[in-house]
């Protein structure tokens, strides 16, 4: 192939500040897919070694990977060491597709078998993917593992079809470049040509080391910097939860009775009402992260094509006698217009003091944001991360395949829970996984999830229809 050049990665993304992408076995985080299949209609080894193959021809940014530079010593503000490398050569099928005799009792098991391999590989010089066969006595599973860095959920399961569905000729919204490293570089919002400098104080004459001891918005240096500690050194907790395609209709129909956009509100407001009640937060305010990506119109179906910061959902919503009364006042407007704009993959307005000239995103007042709820008592316990998936419909043209979950590592970010949403079969499922050593012992865990059913059931059985008249 061709000379490559090092290109920059921007390294405020939605998914995780650059620093912690630094440490080889820091806080990576991975959005993990796992299929499930009878073991006589799972994909052969022989199979997926030449679907990996042909996907790195096809698509090389699936060769990339991050590596450090060292800073210069001519260079005195905020330094950016990590960047895109991306390989000439594919990379080794043994370095990227693994099989294990683990025999997962079932996809949740898997998923965690999975989550767990991919959390001990180094998120630097090394690929930024990788798939498992785990083999069961009855069932046979398929987990594919992408760091966060590289592209996101919508991003990861194109990836994931390119590798299983078979006879793929290409993506509906795929151009003939088909892929994002020919875009570095040509909107400045893309990729910086330069080493991205997100902070620079109005103070001259001062190097690095003097400007850290003042309060300067930089990302914390370590865990220690935190007021409550992320806990990465105790297990997760994930479960599985699944909603019926009967009680998603039901949910549907009622949420537009009541002039709701997206059953992404009723699924998270429903989640949040249960954590409040279990976890006796009241008039506590919550606020969920949704990591945002936006592709360059049809030219990347799998990578990301700019970045963005993260967006909060704010509610100061308390529990009430009615659910749906809940239900409508956490889907207030401004809640509406961003979860449209997220399902039309249009970029939500960021407000910003500062009135950016930038009519991308500006992630130095961004930034700032961040740390100053970083800063919040309140902003590590009350955060939950919230991402969803519509209905994989591409899985009908894959046989045999009998389930799917998907979900993302509890190291995203600062928050303690992560929440991810699938469509399956008409119904839904759900992965929601727990920071041990974060406020949630297993029992509360098992309580919240079963609150959560609870809450849903009621809104399947309510009569809505006089049930949000005391709600504007």
């Amino acid at each position: 192939m061709g000379q490559t050049k090092p290109e920059y990665l921007q390294p405020y993304t939605s998914a995780a500040p650059s620093h912690y992408l630094r440490h080889k076995n820091g806080w990576p985080h991975f959005i993990t897919f796992v299929l499930s299949f009878s073991s006589d209609d799972a994909p052969s080894m022989p199979f997926l070694r030449k679907r990996l193959e042909d996907m790195q021809v096809r698509y090389p940014d699936t060769r990339l990977s991050l590596v450090e530079r060292p800073r210069p010593e001519s260079h005195t503000l905020y330094w950016s060491p990590v960047s895109w490398h991306q390989q000439d050569d594919a990379w080794p099928i043994n370095h990227i597709l693994q099989e294990l005799d683990s025999a997962p009792a079932s996809s949740l098991d898997a998923y965690r078998i999975a989550i767990h391999l991919a959390e001990q590989r180094s998120l630097v010089d090394c690929p930024l993917f990788v798939v498992h066969r785990l083999v069961g006595p009855r069932q046979t599973f398929i987990c594919l593992s992408v760091s966060h860095t590289l592209t996101d959920g919508i991003g990861a399961s194109n990836m994931l079809r390119a590798i299983i569905e078979p006879e793929l000729e290409q993506f509906s919204d795929e151009s003939q470049k088909g892929f994002f490293n020919g875009n570095l570089g040509k909107p400045p919002q893309v990729a910086p040509l330069k080493p991205y400098e997100p902070f620079k104080p109005d103070i001259k004459g001062e190097n690095r080391d003097d400007l850290a001891k003042k309060d300067a918005p930089i990302w914390p240096a370590s865990a220690d910097d935190f007021k409550i500690h992320p806990s990465s050194d105790l297990p997760s907790q994930f479960v599985d939860v699944h909603f019926s395609a009967d009680t998603i209709k039901s949910l549907s129909t009622k949420a537009k009775s009541v002039q709701i956009a997206t059953l992404n509100t009723v699924f998270l407001s429903t989640f949040v009402m249960a954590v409040i009640e279990v976890m006796g937060i009241k008039d506590r305010r919550l606020q969920s992260v949704v990591p945002v990506s936006f592709r360059k119109k049809a030219e990347n179906p799998l990578f990301f094509g700019s970045f963005t910061t993260a967006l909060d959902i704010i509610t100061h919503c308390t529990p009430k006698t009615s659910t749906w009364s809940f239900i409508r006042e956490f889907s207030v407007p401004a809640n509406k217009q961003v979860a449209e704009a997220i399902e039309a993959r249009q970029k939500p307005k960021v407000d910003d003091d500062r009135k950016t000239k930038s009519p991308v995103f500006d992630a130095e007042s961004a930034m700032q944001r961040d740390l100053d709820r970083l800063k919040s008592d309140a902003a590590y316990m009350d955060s939950i991360v919230w991402s969803n998936l519509a209905r994989l419909s591409w899985l009908d043209n894959v046989h045999g395949c009998n389930d799917v979950l998907w979900g993302q590592s509890t190291a995203m970010f600062f928050a303690p829970i992560c929440m991810s949403v699938v469509g399956w079969k008409g119904g839904m499922r759900s992965v929601c996984g727990f920071k041990e050593g974060s406020g949630f012992t297993s029992e509360q865990v098992a309580t919240i999830i079963a609150r959560w059913e609870e809450i849903v059931q009621e809104a399947v059985d309510a009569d809505v229809k006089g049930d949000v008249l005391d709600v504007p």
